[in-house]
Formats: structure tokens, sequence, C-alpha cells
């Protein structure tokens, strides 16, 4: 019963992605937004909701056993969402008109993309470096970090200073549309200032020494370096 449950849910959410959202650009990117949250509100998420002081003495009681059938049954269907590999990861693409920007909706496979350059990430937690990412052409879905965190098992792909790093190594020839070297105006990242938040969000600081900071795996041959000229 669980097994068919579950099954009926995860159909349920592939067959939703159309109903909550249109497929025709939005004019109004707030309505956009609510409908794409609507949509991933319908996700059987899990975890407890925060207790006030007054509630502490409920958790020594035992489990419910209703609720530990509906986290197992959620589990199920997240596996199973996995498993199918459905486009239900939304992201946003921005169209013309007229002398408005307009926004529709774009969906991607959870893993495993056909096209490994359009797999769709999900957000980092770092929120300043967004706007850098999505100009260097990194899809960054529109999906909430909590469908992230049931899904986390699997390791689906977030952007991460590794993930970004290894993302520009394979694709920069997609990114650096004038070869390199070019100048830096030429480039997504329009300015030195842009490229060095990019430089600073891809470092890793190390623990043996104090100050010192990495890239994630060795840079040769890589358009990394920014000089004077």
């Amino acid at each position: 019963l669980m097994e068919a449950i579950s099954s009926s849910y995860v159909h349920f959410l592939i067959e939703a992605c159309d109903h909550y959202i249109s497929d025709k650009p939005y004019e109004d990117k707030n309505q956009f937004y609510h409908n794409i949250n609507r949509y991933y509100e319908l996700f059987p998420y899990w975890e407890p909701k925060k207790e006030s002081k007054d509630d502490v003495q409920l958790t020594s009681h035992k489990a419910n056993p209703l609720n530990t059938n509906c986290v197992l049954m959620a589990q199920f269907v997240f596996k199973k969402l996995w498993l199918a590999n459905p486009d239900i990861l939304a992201s946003e693409v921005f169209v013309r008109k007229g002398k408005k920007d307009e926004v529709k909706v774009q969906w991607h496979v959870l893993h495993d993309d056909e096209t490994p350059f359009h797999q769709a990430y999900f957000q980092p937690r770092e929120k300043n470096i967004i706007s850098i990412l999505r100009r260097i052409q990194m899809v960054l879905t529109c999906a909430p970090y909590r469908l992230y965190k049931h899904l986390q098992e699997y390791e689906p792909a977030i952007a991460t200073p590794a993930s970004v790093y290894e993302f520009y190594c394979q694709y920069y020839s997609h990114i650096l549309l004038h070869g390199c070297p070019c100048h830096i105006e030429q480039t997504p990242f329009r300015t030195k200032e842009d490229f060095i938040k990019f430089l600073w969000y891809i470092l890793y600081t190390t623990e043996s020494i104090p100050n010192e900071y990495v890239l994630p795996g060795a840079p040769f041959g890589y358009p990394l370096l920014l000089t004077a000229d």
C-alpha cells in the first residue's frame, strides 16, 4: 500500500507542474515566483517545525506510528522521484517583450541531463554570487534548498565552490566566447571586481595555514589569471 501511495504521489507531482506554472511568459514576476513556490510546497517534506519552550516536554513521548508511516512514505516519494528523474527542477528564463522583460519557466531533470552544460544546480547558500553564476550560464533552479536537503543522500547538483570551479574549467570555452586572452569587458564577468568576487568564491581556506587560500583543483591551462593589461 505504501508503494502504491508513493507512486501515485510521484505521478501527481510530475503532472502538477503544468497546472501550477504556465509555460507562457509572465509579465508579473511576483506571480511567477508565487506559482513556483506553491508548486514546491506540494512536496512531502517531513522535517519537524521548531518547537517552543512550552512544547519541549512532548519530545520525550514515543513517536506516533502515523507520523512514522508518513515519513516513510515521503522517503519513498523522493527515492522514486530520483529514480524516475522527471523534469521537475524549474529555472527562470527572461524574454524581452517591447521595453519590458518577462519571465517564463524552463524545466530540467533532477540529474544526468543529456546536455551536461544545461544541468540544473540548486542555488548556493551565498546569494551574492548568484548573478555572476547566471552570467557564466550556470543553470540555477528556483527549487528551494529544502528540496535539496530531502534529496541530499542522492547527491544532486548544487552550486558550491568546488562544483562552480569544475563547471568553469569544463565549459570555459562556452563561457568566454571571445577566446582567451581577452578583455574583462568581453566576458560575462564584465568587471574586474566581479571576476575577483568569483575567484574569492571558489577559493578554499586551508586549516593548516591561517589566511592561506587554495583552488579546488590544479588551475593549469584554465583562464583564471587577471593581468593589468
